[in-house]
């Protein structure tokens, strides 16, 4: 009977060691999990600033893309502002040259 509670005391040991292995295991289970979702956790806010940086960019392109067409037509209508000049630079010379041929009448 002494060597059946030996036995069962041994037994026990041995239950309690291999739940203490398995407590130990959790353990570092957990430490691990808590640590990925620390991780997570960063890799959550480094996401959050990179697509808020992508917007700010886009932002940008579409203010400089408004700046480039603000541009063009400001262009365009220089553009059109000197062909006006050019046309009536050419109709004065034009009356010009007419004048002075009727001058040349005159002078004869």
């Amino acid at each position: 009977l002494e060597q059946i509670s030996e036995e069962q005391v041994t037994a026990n040991k041995n239950v309690v060691s291999e739940f203490d292995e398995i407590k130990s295991g959790l353990e570092e289970m957990i430490a691990m999990i808590d640590m990925s979702s620390s991780k997570v956790k960063e890799i959550d806010t480094s996401k959050d600033d990179v697509i808020m940086k992508i917007d700010n960019i886009v932002a940008v392109t579409e203010e400089t893309a408004a700046a480039a067409e603000e541009v063009n037509a400001s262009i365009d209508h220089q553009d059109e502002s000197i062909q006006f000049v050019l046309d009536l630079s050419r109709e004065l010379m034009d009356k010009a040259d007419r004048l002075n041929n009727q001058l040349k009448k005159f002078n004869v």
